[in-house]
């Protein structure tokens, strides 16, 4: 997605219910290798900051702030 369309576009989420999820992020508290992942595979520590948290939060409060 971030090839696509960019990486203020790609956020992540918590809820994995009913999603298929592979084996090493069962849960939510796997996130961080996920993270570690990005990191791993070229993402600067701003670009993995932005779809760990920052986009929602930017899109949240330009909604809020609507």
């Amino acid at each position: 997605m971030a090839e696509i369309a960019g990486v203020g576009a790609v956020a992540l989420g918590s809820d994995f219910d009913g999603a298929t999820m592979p084996a090493p992020l069962k849960d939510v508290a796997e996130l961080p290798r996920l993270l570690d992942a990005l990191r791993d595979g070229g993402f600067s520590a701003g670009e993995v900051e932005a779809i760990a948290w920052g986009n929602w939060r930017r899109v949240l409060e330009a909604a809020w702030a609507a």
